[in-house]
């Protein structure tokens, strides 16, 4: 396996459900130009494919193929069309620009358009919800098992000019660092029961949504070392240990801390992994797993989630309590989280947002892939009944 592979690769093996087919432009930071897109919607049409720029009111088109800064979508399509659509403009691109790896997409894996604005009771659940974890698995300060429960030590809180002995607070500490191994126990114990499985840190607790606007990572990423997804838990990072996003969530008494989700999922029987930044620039697949070369691809159709863990960072110290999303707490922060990214352009925002209606009004809803002919192709064929009539 030291050759790249073709663009599906083996992304589409076992699809048996429409998708959107993403496809980005190789490598990490690539961005086109409008006129470089222009170039490429032309070398589409010239093939039959029906192409728009994504600040054209074209792009609302559900039958129409987008072109963006950084990649290229297709309608949603049928498996076949999918496989066809993927191959089809790979053959009309060409070597330039170069094309990352073909990644079919589910639609409820897509951002959804921007949510209602959160009320404050809905803000006060999400708080109150995260802070009971934090609580449970012993992110509070020492002093908060001096009391049964937390509104107790909220109360504490208010009333500062109590003093808790030494011995109240040792036992307090000694409780929460038991709690903390408890946890930690959990995690670990889970990861040592799950064989052939795959990991991925996010910020989401949705375990299969994107949160970018980037073809080339409109899949989730994984990999098969836990500890790595942790990291990826707690924040996005940048270069080197700087962070670009993370959850905050406020404890009192201890202050800030992040947190985020490690999604569990079975391994695909072929699962391909990658070296780091393989999936972006459509490197070779490889069997060296170590802990930084073996970035691989979470596909709805071919990796089963199979758990998820909340985790609270503070300092050195990750915090792991086990999620369960089909609880209502969970199902209703699921609800009131679901990702939105600012995307390219309005036209792009409305083709989303009727994108997820058709499939939540038909779930087998499909576009339709069709090459139009060519100029040239027209041609020919009229010549051809020419030359037949004559004959």
């Amino acid at each position: 396996m030291d050759t790249p592979s073709d663009i599906l690769s083996n992304h589409f093996e076992g699809l048996t459900t429409p998708v959107a087919v993403h496809i980005g432009f190789s490598g990490r930071n690539k961005i086109c130009s409008d006129e470089e897109l222009e170039n490429l919607k032309k070398k589409l049409q010239s093939t039959g494919i029906k192409a728009s720029l994504y600040n054209s009111p074209e792009a609302t088109d559900m039958d129409t193929t987008v072109l963006t800064p950084t990649g290229i979508r297709s309608p949603i399509l049928t498996p076949e069309d999918a496989i066809s659509f993927a191959q089809d403009i790979e053959k009309a691109v060409g070597n330039e620009p170069k094309l990352t790896y073909a990644y079919p997409i589910s639609v409820e894996q897509l951002p959804s358009a921007p949510p209602s604005e959160l009320t404050d009771d809905d803000k006060k659940f999400i708080e109150d919800l995260l802070k009971d974890c934090a609580y449970k698995a012993g992110a509070y300060p020492p002093e908060a098992y001096a009391f049964d429960s937390r509104q107790a030590y909220e109360q504490r809180s208010a009333h500062p000019e109590i003093i808790l002995d030494d011995d109240t607070v040792y036992s307090a500490y000694k409780k929460r660092k038991e709690n903390r191994q408890q946890y930690a126990k959990k995690i670990d114990d889970f990861i040592s029961k799950c064989n052939d499985v795959v990991y991925h840190g996010s910020l989401r607790c949705n375990p299969y949504e994107s949160i970018t606007n980037k073809e080339n990572k409109s899949v989730v990423y994984g990999t098969s070392q836990p500890h790595n997804a942790i990291k990826y838990s707690s924040a996005l990072c940048g270069d080197g240990e700087n962070i670009k996003e993370a959850n905050t969530l406020y404890i009192p008494g201890e202050g800030r801390a992040t947190f985020g989700f490690l999604h569990i999922y079975k391994k695909a029987p072929n699962q391909r992994y990658y070296f780091d930044f393989g999936l972006e620039e459509r490197g070779a697949p490889h069997e060296d797993l170590g802990p930084h070369n073996d970035e691989t691809p979470i596909l709805k159709h071919q990796n089963k989630h199979i758990g998820t863990f909340l985790i609270i960072s503070q300092a050195d110290k990750k915090i792991p309590v086990p999620v369960d999303l089909n609880a209502p707490e969970w199902k209703r922060y699921l609800a009131l989280t679901a990702s939105s990214v600012q995307d390219y352009s309005p036209y792009l925002a409305q083709r989303l947002e009727v994108q997820h209606q058709k499939i939540k009004e038909n779930p087998a809803y499909a576009g339709t892939y069709k090459k139009k002919k060519t100029n040239l192709q027209n041609s020919m064929s009229a010549l051809y009944k020419k030359l037949r009539a004559r004959l």
